[in-house]
């Protein structure tokens, strides 16, 4: 199956609103987010910039960002929840690239900087972002695994082996 474009979107670093809302999303799809310039980059202070992967020397605490699991000055989603929303919603690192598999719910699709939320205002500049979609495969589509024969299978041995 090949990835459907959706559309480009601009998210600011600098946020008048914590999230960016992307679009409203159908599940079961799977969404490919994909900054259109992987070189470009953002402002997460007014002397420290970094790409869409994020700053992992960056002296701000995680902990206090709106996604901890991410870098500094990463981008990042959101899917379901508000744009004021500090901790609803399922929130996920993004980067310069990443899949999300959304299930047979629905929900609305956000973008941000990973930042302080009392430290947005010394941010700057913009990425834009690719959003592509495709359906989940069946169950009947995907790869089945097979396990090894006994004989073969870790730690197994032959009876009749000397």
């Amino acid at each position: 199956m090949s990835w459907q474009f959706s559309k480009y979107v601009s998210v600011e670093a600098k946020r008048k609103t914590l999230w960016t809302h992307v679009e409203d999303i159908e599940g079961p799809v799977l969404v490919k987010l994909e900054v259109a310039a992987p070189n470009a980059t953002w402002r997460y202070a007014e002397d420290r910039s970094c790409g869409p992967d994020g700053d992992l020397t960056s002296l701000i605490a995680r902990s206090r960002c709106l996604c901890p699991g991410a870098p500094v000055g990463a981008l990042i989603g959101k899917l379901g929840g508000s744009s004021a929303g500090i901790d609803d919603g399922k929130i996920f690192p993004v980067g310069r690239y990443c899949v999300v598999d959304v299930p047979s719910d629905s929900g609305a699709l956000f973008l941000s900087i990973n930042d302080e939320v009392t430290g947005m205002e010394d941010n700057d500049d913009t990425l834009a972002v690719a959003i592509s979609q495709r359906p989940k495969p069946a169950a009947s589509e995907r790869e089945q695994v097979v396990a090894p024969p006994a004989d073969t299978a870790k730690g197994s041995a032959r009876a009749d082996t000397p």
